[in-house]
């Protein structure tokens, strides 16, 4: 279970020590689980968690001489044997993500020695006796103000290893922090997983993005030289040139003239827009619209026809 290389405290069995304290962790959890009925239930399994991982990590420590090496070197060990069938590029990640936050739990852990001596467990040690009280009894047994946490009074429950130990160590979370002030390292759980001089980079770049605009739409010449796939897919859809070609661009046009001279069509507009579309009003349209572009064209200095080959050929090259 336990590396070989590493150094454990002399007569002290830590695999019994291990075995028996995740029991313990085990059952007391799992009699929450069972038997919790109030509006605790959620409060006091995070905190049943986070304290069973701060001991864990604690015990071990004592278990391996106080040594954060040699603890790291033995997550590090069973991260990897769990790990064999996975990518060992994935595995190599989480070693040294796993490593990093765990030096930063391990400097501010709110347990002590004291606390998790009772765990240890040395060779030749008698069985341990079945505790005789249900452990739900146990639990209901604990100071009234503990369990029974008024919702509005009490901070929000840590979701992170780090987010819990200023609750757990009874300090006040940030309640000196002023109004928009960014919060220190510390409270932001990826600060532990970055090199210390990335932070400010990344805190200054998660302001910037709060504070983007939403994205305008596109214009129909971008959206008409993505693919058909990706287009579909845009949340902006395509108004022109669509399949109608200068037909719609023509009326379009017009219908936006008029309304920007203030004027009307002497008829209607749906006469209208039967006149623009005459075959012969279109073609002249149309050699017009390629004129234009063609001349576009031949003045752009970064046009050619190596790069544009499909403008090349429908606006420069010379009719058939």
């Amino acid at each position: 279970m336990f590396n070989a290389s590493v150094r454990v405290h002399d007569g002290v069995d830590i695999t019994r020590t291990n075995l028996e304290f995740l029991q313990e962790q085990f059952n007391r959890i799992a009699t929450h689980i069972l038997h919790c009925t109030d509006n605790t239930f959620g409060y006091r399994l995070l905190e049943l968690c986070n304290q069973g991982l701060f001991e864990c990590l604690a015990l071990n420590l004592y278990c391996l001489r106080g040594e954060q090496g040699a603890l790291t070197a033995v997550i590090n060990d069973r991260i990897r044997r769990m790990s064999a069938d996975m990518n060992p590029s994935l595995v190599s990640w989480l070693t040294t993500m796993m490593s990093m936050r765990l030096q930063v739990i391990l400097e501010h852990i709110p347990v002590t020695e004291e606390q998790i001596l009772h765990y240890v467990r040395r060779v030749g040690d008698p069985p341990q006796p079945a505790p005789e009280e249900p452990m739900d009894l146990q639990i209901a047994e604990q100071a009234p103000e503990t369990l029974q946490r008024d919702s509005t009074a009490s901070p929000a429950p840590a979701t992170t290893a780090e987010e819990a130990m200023p609750q757990q160590r009874g300090e006040p979370e940030h309640e000196e922090l002023q109004q928009g002030e960014p919060p220190a390292p510390e409270a932001e759980p990826w600060a532990a997983a970055v090199p210390p001089e990335w932070v400010p980079i990344i805190r200054e770049d998660i302001q910037s993005q709060r504070k983007l605009k939403q994205q305008p739409p596109l214009s129909d010449a971008y959206l008409s030289g993505m693919p058909a796939k990706r287009r579909k897919l845009s949340p902006f859809p395509l108004k022109t040139m669509q399949g109608d070609g200068p037909q719609l661009l023509l009326s379009e046009a017009v219908n936006k003239a008029a309304k920007v001279a203030g004027v009307k069509p002497l008829t209607s507009t749906e006469s209208l827009s039967r006149d623009l579309a005459e075959p012969a009003l279109q073609e002249g349209y149309r050699q017009q619209l390629k004129s234009d572009l063609q001349k576009r064209l031949q003045a752009d200095p970064s046009f050619t026809p190596q790069r544009f080959p499909n403008a090349q050929q429908v606006f420069v090259a010379e009719d058939p």
